[in-house]
């Protein structure tokens, strides 16, 4: 089974420079992609994040947002996306665990 992980991994090696996400005039290469969620994922796992670890994500929308769930993905852990709109009150919810 191949998943989005490792699709990505193939097109960073097949496509590095051809551009993986575009977003408000902003864009990033697969290779770019690859070795931001490659740094953000070995620091994840550094902290002992991984192995099917939720991992709280409230960020608009961007780039770096597509970097970060990729990160997570190839560190083991799942992340809960959170509305950074909501009230602190509903976002300092998830916090408690």
């Amino acid at each position: 089974m191949v998943n989005i992980v490792r699709l990505i991994d193939i097109q960073s090696r097949t496509n590095p420079r051809k551009i993986a996400i575009k977003h408000n005039g902003q864009a990033i290469t697969y290779s770019e992609l690859e070795l931001s969620s490659n740094q953000i994922a070995s620091f994840l796992k550094a902290h002992n994040f991984g192995n099917g670890d939720a991992i709280a994500v409230a960020m608009d929308r961007s780039i770096y947002t597509a970097v970060c769930l990729l990160a997570i993905m190839k560190a083991g852990a799942a992340y809960l996306p959170i509305d950074p709109t909501l009230p602190i009150e509903r976002i300092d919810f998830f916090d408690q665990g």
